[in-house]
């Protein structure tokens, strides 16, 4: 049987407000994924769409942030193995 890595219920984000770069932390995730991260303006836009990101010992670093204008931010991230998704809010600063 297939054992379950972890849940999205452990993931943190940090820093919020962020500036130049967003880490993504899943606890358990490690190599290639298959999680994808999506990031939206306040209107529903997408921004940022990121697929099978992969973590280095549970942490991921979204690098390409420093165009993205200052506001407040949706970033949805969504774990396709286990069809799960979370959604957190932060601010661009």
């Amino acid at each position: 049987p297939k054992t379950k890595k972890g849940t999205l219920e452990d993931v943190t984000i940090f820093p919020n407000p962020f500036s130049n770069s967003i880490t993504i932390n899943i606890p358990h995730q490690t190599g290639s994924s298959n999680i994808n991260v999506e990031l939206y303006d306040i209107s529903g836009r997408m921004i940022l769409n990121m697929n099978n990101i992969y973590f280095n010992n549970g942490q991921s670093k979204l690098k390409n942030t420093q165009n993205i204008s200052k506001g407040s931010y949706f970033l949805k991230i969504t774990d396709n193995e286990i069809d799960t998704s979370i959604t957190k809010q932060l601010i661009k600063q």
